[in-house]
């Protein structure tokens, strides 16, 4: 708080900026306590927390449209795409791998501190371009090999290669020499790779949140 002095005479009492009037010479306010002092430009700095600004965290926009979460995503999910067709039956570690370079990635474009949903966003992000990635790359295949039918032969030959009686296997291979049949089966199985793909990248974008958090 600041103070005036009620005359010009130094020796005269002395106003504080709340209102209390101290007696010449007083060193605090008898009001507020406030330490006086005999220059009239002396000001009281507010102690109260709230007036002081605190700086604003960054905060973060991952979305789809935002320049950073694409070129952090696309390179872990082109590996987990190549590594998913080569090991198929390590998917359950390629697709968290690639969540956990998405958020390395991220962070260290844009050195911001990530919480638990950002690393959701990012391994969603991760998880549907990487499917993309494999369906492009599927498409390819069967645009060289000029067959369309190659992924129903595919299909056949899991079946064929499925643990159950050979009765049922013989049922199933019958089952799918209906086109309508085939088709259900082809979206069923890119369904259930887009949604494993989206889970897992999801995982691993966790696991990286939290890993890097503690760095």
């Amino acid at each position: 708080m600041s103070f005036v002095t009620t005359q010009k005479n130094p020796s005269s009492d002395l106003t504080c900026s709340c209102g209390a009037t101290a007696p010449a010479g007083s060193l605090f306010c008898p009001m507020c306590a406030h330490p006086l002092s005999h220059s009239p430009t002396a000001t009281h700095q507010p102690k109260n927390r709230s007036q002081v600004t605190e700086p604003v965290a960054k905060k973060n926009s991952i979305t789809w449209t935002h320049a950073d979460v694409i070129k952090s995503c696309y390179p872990s999910a082109v590996l987990a795409a190549l590594f998913g067709s080569l090991f198929f039956y390590l998917f359950f570690l390629t697709y968290p791998t690639a969540g956990v370079f998405s958020v390395h990635n991220y962070r260290r474009r844009t050195a911001e501190q990530l919480q638990t949903n950002d690393g959701v966003r990012l391994g969603f992000v991760t998880g549907v371009l990487s499917f993309l990635v494999s369906l492009v790359m599927s498409t390819l295949v069967i645009l060289i090999a000029g067959d369309p039918t190659i992924f129903a032969e595919a299909i056949r030959q899991e079946v064929q290669s499925m643990s159950v009686p050979v009765a049922a296997q013989q049922q199933m291979l019958d089952f799918l020499q209906s086109p309508m049949a085939l088709s259900f089966m082809v979206l069923f199985s890119l369904a259930m790779s887009l949604t494993a793909a989206i889970v897992l990248s999801i995982i691993g974008g966790v696991i990286g949140t939290k890993i890097l958090s503690r760095n």
